[in-house]
């Protein structure tokens, strides 16, 4: 799980050559401390400004899993030895998740049954019944 404690925020003006963007805000983060998080932000603020320096623009979005999750922590689960092994975040939408490293969910599909299937049901044991009372 790659979901930080601690973030921090960094912005300066855009470069001359991007008149159409003021300013640049990068967030960065740590596991540790506010001191990791501001400068890991300013290490990425410096990174970006010059590459649009040198006229190479804006990263083209990213991959899934190449980031830390900007989440909110909520509650902090931990295993038998201490270890945080499951967190529960608040993400952009609000809603409350579950990060768990092992955890499994089974959605089983099954086919409503028909009405005859759920009449046999009903009164299948009641016919074998009858049958023997015969």
């Amino acid at each position: 799980m790659r979901i930080p404690r601690y973030w921090a925020r960094a912005e300066e003006q855009a470069p001359p050559n991007y008149e159409d963007v003021r300013r640049v805000t990068v967030w960065g983060w740590s596991h540790d401390s506010q001191v990791d998080e501001e400068r890991d932000a300013r290490q990425r603020l410096t990174e970006l400004l010059d590459r649009l320096r040198q006229g190479l623009g804006f990263p083209k979005g990213y991959a899934y899993g190449t980031r830390a999750l900007r989440e909110e922590i909520l509650e902090e689960l931990r295993d038998r030895s201490g270890t945080v092994d499951t967190l529960l975040t608040r993400n952009s939408y609000g809603s409350v998740v579950l990060n768990a490293g092992q955890v499994l969910f089974v959605d089983i599909d099954v086919p409503w049954p028909t009405t005859g299937q759920r009449l046999a049901r009903l009164f299948g044991s009641h016919s074998r019944l009858l049958k023997q009372l015969r």
